[in-house]
């Protein structure tokens, strides 16, 4: 009796540790995919806001318009 039960345990170690090493690829692999869709988020967005200051025309600070300012009187 005590050969099976050292049996069964080394194969329930077996099936934690190949659980563990699936869990780990998994992991790996979510991280990986994640990193490619933050960087291609990132880069849109530096794309499109390259896009958008070419567009609009580049002014030095404190060289706004008083049409772009917006009426900030108190009453």
């Amino acid at each position: 009796m005590d050969r099976q039960l050292q049996q069964l345990q080394a194969a329930v170690l077996q099936g934690l540790i190949f659980q563990a090493a699936i869990g780990a690829v998994i992991t790996a692999v979510m991280f990986y995919v994640l990193y490619l869709v933050v960087k291609a988020a990132v880069r849109d967005g530096v794309r499109e806001g390259m896009t958008s200051s070419r567009a609009v025309e580049r002014r030095g600070p404190g060289k706004a318009t008083t049409a772009n300012i917006p009426d900030m009187r108190a009453d």
